[in-house]
């Protein structure tokens, strides 16, 4: 890279990025389109080490580059101090296959076409639900070079399409979504559809009816969805953020069972079809598949190379960032390990329980500390091993770091959530339910 050049007799050390985007996408409310958008971008960042300090920048005008390359320089007298080592050329990267050249032709029509025939299936519920429906394709290319000697480039596609049905009856808020996003053009568009609409069929079949459900411990499923409140203080536990802070309660603990032998998981960054896997990360580190809980034994944290700098660690290939922001430890593709029980069977022996599919706040209160407690959104309730209903006016409450100890069954079946979590139901009979 020209700007490489540039910076590479004035600082100590630097890396360019170069980012360009193409998106399209068509939406729907009301059941109507409601609009299209079509966006290229591209821009350019540095980051350079002058003095042992950090500076940044980065512009999207072609004629400021120069303005950029001296803003970066300036900032870092200013700085953080901290002398990072830009990773050099490595022998060898994954090469997923992530990139169809279709997507990039993709035109507002055909993406259009998607979403009206998803209305169309979804029709039968139009006299009751409101409906919101996006379908998207984007396709980025990604560069990276560094004083080190890295130099590498990637591109990636992806393809998006999700509904999001809402009821309201009285004073119930009734809710069915689901999300479908790869780095393929469907090769048919009933894949996508009949994957959203089934999900969204199995929902809306309980919406009329509404049990009531008994508080205390009671058995509690967590679908595949309903599992992201668990992974999420997990991912934050494991984030190099919060662990060279020590503000994780496991920034200490590697190599530790925290967890039922039940409870292995892994990021892998190198799956084929997959929008989160790429050759390497963020900051020209390979991607690689790695273990974070084996076997309910503590392997690894996440780590850019800032944050695994101030830990005492080696960065392992989790740096994400945006043309603007700076680099931040992120998973790719993060796989929850099957069990060996079938769904029916681990539903067979409960007399009263839960299933949950989705709680309302999300993310809020301390989950850095592993608690949760939320509303639920979507539950069903079960009872002598077979699901009767939904429920309504019921909250969950625990800590996973207490919760993940005993893992009562996983699920033989697994499903790809949000495009980039592989995860089976997960039976926890030591969860917290208040039923008002």
């Amino acid at each position: 890279m020209d700007i490489l050049e540039k910076i590479a007799g004035r600082v100590d050390a630097g890396e360019v990025i170069y980012i360009e985007k193409t998106s399209k996408s068509v939406s729907f409310k009301g059941w109507k389109i409601r609009g299209s958008e079509s966006t290229q971008e591209r821009g350019w960042a540095v980051r350079v080490i002058k003095d042992g300090r950090i500076g940044v920048s980065a512009t999207t005008d072609e004629n400021a580059i120069d303005d950029m390359i001296e803003n970066a320089i300036q900032s870092a007298k200013y700085g953080e101090e901290l002398a990072l080592e830009f990773p050099g050329k490595a022998d060898s990267y994954p090469s997923p296959d992530i990139y169809d050249s279709r997507l990039t032709g993709v035109g507002i029509p055909d993406l259009a076409d998607f979403g009206r025939e998803l209305m169309a299936v979804l029709e039968k519920y139009r006299a009751e639900c409101d409906s919101e429906i996006d379908v998207g394709a984007t396709s980025v290319r990604f560069k990276l070079a560094n004083t080190s000697g890295f130099e590498g480039e990637y591109k990636k596609t992806s393809f998006s399409l999700s509904a999001d049905l809402m009821r309201v009856k009285g004073n119930d808020i009734y809710m069915a979504w689901d999300f479908f996003v790869s780095p393929k053009y469907p090769a048919e568009k009933s894949e996508p559809i009949s994957k959203i609409s089934g999900r969204i069929d199995e929902i809306m079949r309980h919406a009329d009816n509404i049990v009531s459900l008994s508080s205390g411990q009671i058995p509690v499923i967590f679908s595949p969805y309903g599992a992201f409140v668990l992974l999420m203080p997990l991912n934050m536990g494991l984030n190099g953020e919060n662990i060279y802070t020590k503000t994780s309660p496991i920034y200490d603990k590697l190599g530790e069972k925290l967890f039922d032998e039940k409870l292995t998981i892994t990021d892998d960054g190198t799956l084929d079809g997959r929008v989160s896997s790429a050759p390497f990360d963020d900051e020209g580190v390979p991607k690689r598949k790695l273990p974070l809980v084996e076997n309910g034994v503590l392997k690894n944290f996440l780590f850019d190379l800032a944050t695994a700098k101030k830990a005492g660690y080696q960065t392992n290939g989790c740096a994400q960032r945006s043309l603007f922001s700076s680099p931040s430890p992120s998973t790719s593709n993060v796989i929850v390990a099957a069990g060996d029980t079938p769904l029916e069977d681990i539903i067979a022996d409960i007399k009263e329980g839960l299933v949950v599919e989705s709680v309302l706040g999300l993310g809020q209160g301390n989950i850095l500390s592993g608690a949760f407690s939320n509303p639920v959104a979507t539950g069903f309730k079960i009872e002598n091993g077979k699901i009767v209903g939904r429920v309504k006016n019921v909250a969950i409450a625990g800590n996973i770091y207490e919760n993940l100890k005993q893992i009562t069954a996983i699920s033989k079946e697994q499903k790809w959530i949000y495009g980039s979590y592989l995860v089976p139901y997960i039976r926890l009979d030591n969860v917290s339910v208040v039923s008002k």
